[in-house]
């Protein structure tokens, strides 16, 4: 764990006030068997998660639905420092001829090659099955039998 990342991210997200009430800090168990969080401390944990990820891209979807507006306010200047590209809605952005729509294309076409090697595989494994089989005469009656 990187730790200064880590309390990094938990100030950028206004999570070290909600940390320090909670009975076990970071350790407290939530959700089920825990404590149960409101909607604003539940996305903002969220979108301290993806930050600590320090991936390249992010997509949010409405991010600052759950928070008020002094909270919603901090978490938009830690997007921002970030570039946010597009925002809008997902119509919006598909027609817009953009970068988004560029990134949503791409995905489509690699899930498609997965699911054309997934087919080919599967067409491949029958065909073996196929060929394991062989004839075998039991008590004089055919029938065929798995090697």
């Amino acid at each position: 764990m990187d730790r200064i990342r880590y309390d990094k991210v938990l100030e950028e997200c206004a999570l070290k006030k909600d940390i320090q009430v909670l009975p076990f800090g970071d350790q407290t168990v939530i959700g089920e068997r825990g404590i149960n969080l409101s909607g604003g401390q539940k996305q903002r944990l969220q979108i301290a998660r993806a930050l600590y990820q320090d991936a390249d891209i992010y997509l949010f979807d409405d991010p600052f639905s759950a928070v008020d507006a002094h909270t919603g306010s901090h978490l938009f200047k830690v997007l921002k420092g970030g570039r946010i590209k597009q925002a809008g809605r997902y119509d919006d952005l598909m027609n817009s001829g953009s970068k988004f729509m560029e990134l949503v294309n791409a995905r489509n076409q690699v899930l498609s090659v997965i699911d054309s090697i997934k087919a080919s595989f599967g067409s491949h494994e029958t065909k073996f099955m196929e060929e394991d089989r062989v004839e075998v005469e039991s008590e004089g009656t055919k029938r065929q039998q798995r090697v």
